[in-house]
């Protein structure tokens, strides 16, 4: 997957505050990725499909994680970290989460896919 030129700014200049309420006031059908921002730092890139739309799993996220480096940035941040959607299919959820890692290497990511091609880009160059 091929990013355009400003990709990266306009993900940031799209984020919300990582609060609660600005959560609750997603739409529930949304299926997507989901990235953690602080400052200009991309700190963790996330998926949710399926029953389990972005706005639940991102409610999950004040409560529990299972990447416990994101559970301390969400308790230390206090308000200032920002998080953004991008919609897709669930369809291009893997690929798409792998590639935003793969482009923007998060911080908190435990896996990097410095490796990995999407599936699409193997098949063109074929």
């Amino acid at each position: 997957m091929i990013f355009p030129d400003g990709f990266a700014d306009r993900i940031k200049a799209g984020a919300i505050r990582f609060k609660f309420s600005e959560i609750e006031a997603l739409d529930e059908s949304i299926c997507g990725v989901y990235l953690f921002i602080h400052k200009a730092n991309y700190l963790y890139v996330g998926k949710s499909g399926g029953s389990l739309g972005i706005r639940e799993r991102l409610k999950g996220h004040f409560t529990s994680t299972h990447n416990q480096r994101l559970s301390t940035w969400i308790r230390l941040c206090n308000g200032t970290l920002r998080v953004a959607c991008v919609i897709c299919n669930e369809c291009e959820l893997d690929d798409l989460e792998r590639s935003l890692i793969k482009h923007l290497q998060p911080q908190l990511n435990k896996i990097r896919y410095d490796s990995y091609t999407p599936l699409n880009r193997i098949m063109e160059t074929s």
